[in-house]
């Protein structure tokens, strides 16, 4: 067995009382970022409301000014703004008002490879005190892109990977809230790395058989809170996963999933890259309709060897769910 699930709690779902494993508490409290009470309209530095006009230079231009005058909230107004790659800066706020869509290129060509991946639609790498919020939506458009790739499955192409829309990448104190995320060409939201991460009121969906769309996919984080989000994609709604030295820095901790809607999609994973270490994980009041499996622990020959203990999965409800409990240490 290449990866070792211990401690494990289903108190709700077995009809338990108190396990005499030790059950995880989840994530701590987490701060906020912040963010100076600033405004950058991305209208004021050219960005038009034009399904044809990509708008990347305008609101990096802000999203620069913002970060120049010591931080902001970058205000997407109402409508449809195009946009190829954008990257966050430190104490700013991409902030999308109600009304407001900003929409992916669908040129592949505005996303070029870094090695084997193409960059991400929005970036923050190497950041501190970072927030995506409003009412608004982020629409990947990701149709062109899953038809390619299905297009080339399994022909040797040597095709750079699908953009992912959001990734934040060794960042700490961020905050996703409120907004929308549709069709993204690969995963909605990517968390390598980063720490003190609260995510609230996310409503993100992908049809169920969009290829590797997971929502939220958090890798060696600590410190996590997720809470209020309605989720239905084409792979994993929530997982945590880990790579790298076992059970070192890098180990994932301290992490609650709560209150929330999965639909559509692989249910709430922990793996399969484990190798790390995944620990303390509270999930809770999780209501789960049509998703593939329900709570999945999943790890395999090349991606275990750490270990997956104090998780705690209380509360939960299911139905139309194929796999209630999925635990596997031989995976796919």
């Amino acid at each position: 067995m290449n990866s070792k699930f211990l401690l494990l709690t289903l108190i709700a779902l077995a009809g338990l009382g108190s396990a005499s494993a030790a059950e995880a508490t989840g994530a701590p409290d987490i701060p906020k970022p912040n963010i100076p009470a600033k405004d950058f309209d991305i209208t004021q530095y050219g960005a038009k409301s034009d399904p044809s006009s990509n708008n990347a230079q305008a609101i990096q231009k802000a999203i620069d000014a913002a970060s120049a005058a010591g931080g902001g909230r970058i205000v997407i107004p109402s409508g449809d703004y195009l946009s190829g790659p954008i990257s966050l800066k430190s104490n700013t706020d991409l902030h999308l008002d109600k009304g407001a869509r900003l929409l992916m290129s669908t040129n592949f060509a505005d996303f070029p490879a870094e090695k084997n991946n193409r960059i991400s639609f929005i970036t923050a790498r190497d950041l501190h005190d970072v927030r995506i919020s409003g009412e608004g939506l982020i629409d990947g458009q990701g149709k062109p892109w899953w038809d390619a790739y299905l297009a080339t499955k399994g022909k040797n192409s040597g095709e750079p990977r699908r953009p992912q829309m959001i990734l934040i990448d060794n960042c700490e104190r961020v905050e996703l809230n409120g907004f929308g995320t549709l069709n993204p060409p690969n995963t909605h939201c990517c968390f390598p790395r980063s720490r003190q991460i609260t995510i609230t009121g996310l409503k993100m969906n992908a049809p169920g058989n969009s290829p590797n769309t997971d929502a939220l996919n958090l890798s060696s984080v600590k410190n996590v809170l997720i809470s209020n989000c309605e989720i239905s994609t084409g792979d994993d709604n929530v997982v945590f996963l880990c790579g790298g030295k076992p059970m070192g820095e890098a180990a994932t901790a301290n992490a609650t999933v709560k209150d929330c809607k999965l639909g559509a999609g692989h249910g709430m994973s922990i793996g399969s890259f484990t190798s790390g270490g995944v620990k303390n994980i509270l999930i809770e009041n999780l209501d789960f309709n049509g998703t593939t499996s329900g709570f999945r622990l999943k790890s395999g020959a090349n991606r275990g060897g750490g270990v997956t203990q104090d998780i705690t999965a209380r509360h939960l409800t299911m139905r139309n769910v194929r796999y209630p409990i999925f635990i596997s240490s031989y995976y796919p």
